[in-house]
């Protein structure tokens, strides 16, 4: 639940000014969260270091904010050695991440 409630949050504080949005915004807004998912839980698998995550810069403060706060979690799920199964944790992940994402984005 806590996992959930950070990515309605991430989703709001990202994504407020497209609350209003049709609905092709909604799912571009989503997407962009799947992005920053897919790569998060793709360099945790990939051996990636959480610090070092915060020392990147990804253009401005939300869009650090957001990397940090969707590395946390995905750093809470095991790396795993199997190319396929590193690959079903990213496509879990980011799958996660967008369903909640159109389900909770207004």
């Amino acid at each position: 639940m806590q996992k959930n409630s950070f990515c309605l949050i991430v989703c709001c504080f990202i994504f407020g000014s497209s609350a209003q949005a049709a609905s092709d915004e909604k799912v571009k807004d989503c997407l962009t969260l799947e992005k920053v998912a897919e790569f998060t839980m793709e360099y945790r698998q990939k051996g990636g270091v959480l610090s070092d995550l915060y020392k990147m810069d990804f253009g401005s403060k939300d869009r650090n904010k957001i990397v940090r706060l969707m590395a946390e979690e995905a750093f809470e799920i095991p790396r795993y050695q199997s190319a396929k199964v590193q690959q079903d944790a990213i496509k879990n992940f980011k799958n996660d991440k967008f369903l909640y994402c159109l389900k909770h984005l207004k």
